[in-house]
C-alpha cells in the first residue's frame, strides 16, 4: 500500500511540472483514459458463478410462471409503467 502510494505521488509530482504545457497534460489525459478503458473491458462485469445463479434464478421463475404460481408483466404493462416513471415516450 505505501508503495502504491509513494507511486501515485510520484505521479502526480511528475504531472504537476508538466502543469503549463497543456499538450502534454492532453497526450497524458488520452493515455489514461485508454488505460482505464482497457482495464474495464479485462475486467467481468459479473463472475461465472453470479451469470450461473442468475440463470438458475431466471428458469425457476420461468417454472413458477409456467405452473401458474407467478404471472409476468406484458410488454404493453411494462411500456405504461415505464412512461409513468418517465423512462418511455
Amino acid at each position: 500500500m505505501a508503495a502504491t502510494m509513494d507511486i501515485g505521488a510520484e505521479l502526480f509530482r511528475e504531472i504537476g511540472k508538466l502543469s503549463d504545457d497543456e499538450g502534454a497534460l492532453k497526450k497524458m489525459l488520452k493515455y489514461a483514459k485508454g488505460l482505464v478503458a482497457k482495464r474495464e473491458a479485462e475486467e467481468p462485469v459479473i463472475s461465472k458463478e453470479e451469470a450461473i445463479e442468475d440463470f438458475k434464478a431466471a428458469l425457476e421463475e420461468l417454472e413458477l410462471e409456467r405452473q401458474g404460481k407467478v404471472r409476468f408483466k406484458t410488454w404493453e404493462e411494462v411500456r405504461e409503467e415505464l412512461h409513468r416513471e418517465g423512462y418511455f415516450y
